[in-house]
């Protein structure tokens, strides 16, 4: 083979050897990289440049090194027509369809092969023979873990096509290829001035190496790597990724890779290895330079592992200051009337957000997370525990009292009850002619409607509707304190 490849006009070809063409664009175009493996255990390089080696070289492989035990794999081979039809869209005006200058043989008979190791000389593992017609352009492959082939990840072995078809071709030429790809800069690549205008990978696979005509190739400008495969038939395992805010260090080991024990470390994922932790996805706040202290808090994102959770970023803060807490006094209530007040609770240190709870409420009084409300129903003086926890679970409590005074003497002496037809609506109030119904917290309360029963005087409620009432009366004033009121 040639040690060095010139380029003519655009879509020139350059002499490869005996009966073979390499074929190559513009570097005005670029050498396309080899596409990206489909996942972490999958090796896969479809062509990727205007570079092949017609199939006339054969034995053309690739050696590889394996990636997973269960796989399917095989080498990229294309007919000319279809590999110069692709070219045209990869090097638009430079290569043209059908421009391929020998016969295409309208069919191929292959031998697909699996060898153990690098190169031709190993065992075989696999064998079929197939008769592929054109037009095709594709990987021959063969799913080699349902044959019962089973590969030792880290082993090398050899994937080898090679034409068997015992016919003859005109002028040598079989007029199909097997394409190349190509990565990085390796060999030169001289115009025809002999100007370098680019270069050449020696290997785009690191892994293994190309074979053509049955030798194995270390260092050959144009090859690349042969187009190959190799994907791993178990189903990829999803990555789960884990997030965590205000984490107490509880404990550190130092040491690269080391780790960080959060939250007493009960929970597999509480150990936090820090081996991918660098400058760029580390922070430290208030003046910290590293998390060798336990009682620091973090946050952290990361992605599960075996032996835990390897952290993708970190913030490192200050342990927080000691968890105060103190609330306002209540007002004082009053049995039956209606009663609310915010609770004012005023926290320092500690960790947001907070939880308030409150304990030893009057009855009739509830807490809803802001305000003390409802209807006091018994006189006294209660005493209040009020306890605030923080994000991290440390919790603080203060008191306080709230004093519920009894009802004034009441003037509504003589029982009441009796129906009729409301005359007026009022705030507060009904009236029955001259008599003025009146409620309170105590008073129970349905109002009719064809949706249902309401137990509140509201809108609905209007002049002309039915009313029943039972209370006691203020005879200076004709007002009933009603017990129970009913509209209809």
């Amino acid at each position: 083979m040639k040690n060095d490849v010139r380029l003519g006009d655009s879509g020139a070809r350059a002499w490869a050897g005996s009966r073979g063409w390499k074929w190559l664009g513009s570097l005005a175009a670029g050498l396309m990289c080899a596409a990206a493996s489909a996942g972490t255990t999958d090796l896969s390089y479809p062509p990727a440049t205007s570079s092949g080696h017609d199939f006339n070289h054969s034995p053309v492989g690739q050696t590889f090194t394996a990636m997973a035990s269960n796989v399917r794999g095989g080498i990229y081979l294309a007919d000319e027509t279809s590999f110069t039809e692709w070219l045209a869209t990869v090097y638009p005006g430079q290569i043209a369809p059908g421009s391929f200058p020998y016969a295409v043989a309208p069919s191929v008979t292959v031998n697909l092969r699996l060898l153990e190791g690098e190169g031709v000389g190993g065992a075989v593992l696999y064998s079929d023979t197939r008769t592929l017609a054109a037009p095709f352009s594709g990987f021959v492959e063969a799913d080699f873990g349902a044959a019962g082939v089973a590969l030792g990840v880290g082993n090398k072995y050899t994937l080898l096509l090679t034409d068997v078809s015992s016919q003859a071709y005109p002028d040598g030429v079989t007029g199909w290829v097997v394409p190349a790809v190509h990565d990085t800069a390796g060999q030169p690549v001289l115009d025809q001035n002999g100007n370098v205008v680019g270069y050449v990978s020696y290997g785009a696979y690191y892994g293994g190496l190309p074979i053509l005509q049955g030798t194995l190739y270390t260092n050959d400008a144009g090859i690349g790597d042969n187009a190959f495969e190799v994907i791993d038939n178990a189903p990829p395992v999803p990555v789960q990724t884990v997030s965590g805010t205000n984490a107490v260090i509880t404990a550190y080991v130092a040491r690269n890779p080391g780790f960080i024990v959060i939250n007493g470390g009960l929970n597999l994922l509480d150990h936090l290895w820090t081996t991918d932790l660098n400058a760029g996805n580390t922070v430290f706040e208030g003046g910290l330079v590293n998390w060798y202290q336990t009682g620091l808090l973090v946050d952290y994102t990361g992605i599960v592992i075996p032996d835990g959770v390897l952290l993708t970023s970190l913030t490192v803060k200050s342990a927080p200051q000691p968890l105060v807490a103190s609330v306002a006094n209540l007002p004082a209530g009053t049995v039956g009337v209606a009663y609310g007040s915010p609770l004012v609770v005023s926290i320092a240190g500690g960790v947001a957000p907070y939880q308030i709870a409150v304990g030893g409420l009057p009855a009739g009084l509830g807490y809803d997370g802001v305000t003390v409300a409802g209807t006091p129903t018994a006189a006294g003086t209660s005493a209040l525990s009020v306890v605030v926890t923080d994000a991290l679970g440390v919790a603080v409590s203060v008191g306080t009292a709230i004093t519920i005074n009894p009802s004034p003497v009441s003037t509504y002496t003589k029982s009441d009850e009796g129906k009729g037809t409301i005359t007026a609506v009022g705030p507060g109030y009904l009236m029955v002619r001259s008599k003025k119904l009146v409620w309170d917290g105590r008073t129970a309360i349905t109002v009719n409607t064809p949706n249902g029963a309401l137990h509140v005087i509201d809108a609905y409620v209007k002049a002309g509707q039915k009313v029943q009432w039972k209370g006691l009366r203020d005879p200076a004033t004709n007002t009933v304190l009603t017990s129970r009121l009913e509209v209809n």
